[in-house]
């Protein structure tokens, strides 16, 4: 379990980090949210969907939670994606539901754009970017 917040650490400092202040303190230019989770509505998702997003003008990180047996479609994305998970398993299925592979706390997977990829059901918490 260390290992996976050793490799948290290391991609949010290495995305959202931008340098040293004159008397080194960190300095970011992401903003955290207003609000902390937001709950995702979408007429493909089952279950409960929340995101925690993390952004600047070049980048978007954000944590992803899941409910217990939620799900979601067949998704594609215009970027790269990264997805490391933190706690919690994530399903991926078949067109007709059944599981194809598991992806547990520790797991990574990044896609080209342009990968379609789902349907999953989970209850988890990643981090994407």
């Amino acid at each position: 379990m260390k290992n996976i917040y050793y490799l948290i650490t290391i991609i949010f400092c290495t995305y959202s980090l931008n340098g040293y202040t004159a008397n080194n303190e960190i300095k970011s230019d992401f903003i955290l949210p207003s609000t902390h989770w937001s709950t995702i509505t979408d007429s493909d998702l089952r279950g409960k969907h929340e995101i925690f997003d993390i952004r600047n003008d070049n980048e978007h990180i954000f944590l992803y939670r899941i409910g217990p047996r939620g799900e979601t479609s067949i998704k594609e994305h215009t970027m790269w994606e990264e997805v490391a998970i933190i706690s919690g398993t994530l399903e991926w299925l078949d067109m007709n539901g059944n599981r194809q592979q598991i992806l547990s706390t520790g797991s990574y997977v990044n896609r080209p754009p342009h990968v379609k990829h789902g349907p999953f059901r989970a209850g988890v918490v990643k981090l994407e970017k």
